[in-house]
């Protein structure tokens, strides 16, 4: 499926979804052109960088390759401990420290747009 496809179907959905600006969003379980969605980087990018800023996460166990933080996949439940390994045996393989970096301090953003929000900020 081409990019210009996506943009203009299958992302306009999420957009709907980001305009609350939600702290948060799971991904899909779904393929994009045979990658699983949470394993999308072009999708991720894209969200991120038109209008989404926030928390991407994904739940399940089936289609792991450890390789969603590359993606710009943030957080992953239940925690796995292949997936750990895997996204391990990256990190050794190539430099991704700096997209590790990035969803650690989405993640942190995360923590205190939280707090603000229970104490009654936006």
């Amino acid at each position: 499926m081409d990019e210009r496809t996506l943009r203009e179907i299958y992302y306009v959905p999420l957009n709907w979804v980001a305009k609350p600006s939600p702290v948060s969003m799971m991904s899909a379980y779904n393929r994009i052109n045979g990658k699983y969605a949470s394993e999308y980087k072009k999708g991720f990018t894209f969200c991120a960088t038109s209008w989404f800023d926030g928390v991407m996460y994904w739940t399940g166990k089936r289609c792991a390759t450890g390789d969603r933080r590359h993606s710009g996949c943030d957080i992953e439940f239940p925690y796995n401990g292949d997936n750990y390994e895997k996204l391990l045996t990256i990190t050794m393989r190539r430099n991704i420290d700096e997209q590790i970096d990035a969803c650690a301090s989405r993640v942190v953003d995360l923590a205190y747009r939280c707090k603000d929000m229970q104490k009654g900020k936006e």
